[in-house]
């Protein structure tokens, strides 16, 4: 399972212990921040999953343990992505290239009607910085 963040993992793990849903053998292992106890728990679930053939691993999209991870034969039967994971909103870096890429589509598009003559600089990139920032998450999720 992949969520948005490891608030919302908490979240739901707290509702999975309170609703006393029976998982049989299939445990619950949960991503850490840190990357070495993330990786420890990957471990852990490996070997569960060799011993019992039921688990349930809970990660963060954009975390540790998303990114190069192959969850082959038997180690993954269903993915489940849980929310869209978008970038921090507010981080500097995105509003950055949101910013670049709208100024690269309004010179874009003040070449094309001609109220801008300096077609030597015609902008490459011609999207519009929210439609970049919507298509990175769904991105994510592919």
């Amino acid at each position: 399972m992949f969520f948005t963040s490891y608030t919302h993992i908490t979240d739901c793990y707290k509702q999975f212990q309170e609703s006393k849903f029976d998982f049989g053998l299939a445990k619950i292992f949960i991503e850490d921040k840190d990357a070495h106890a993330a990786t420890k728990n990957y471990e852990a679930y490996k070997q569960h999953i060799q011993d019992h053939c039921k688990g349930i691993f809970m990660c963060v999209s954009r975390g540790k343990l998303s990114e190069g991870l192959n969850f082959e034969n038997n180690m993954a039967r269903a993915c489940l992505v849980i929310g869209i994971p978008y970038l921090l909103v507010n981080d500097a870096r995105v509003n950055l290239k949101k910013a670049y890429l709208d100024d690269c589509l309004e010179r874009y598009n003040q070449i094309q009607a001609g109220t801008l003559s300096d077609s030597s600089q015609l902008p490459a990139l011609r999207i519009m910085g929210d439609y970049w920032y919507k298509i990175t998450a769904i991105r994510e999720v592919n």
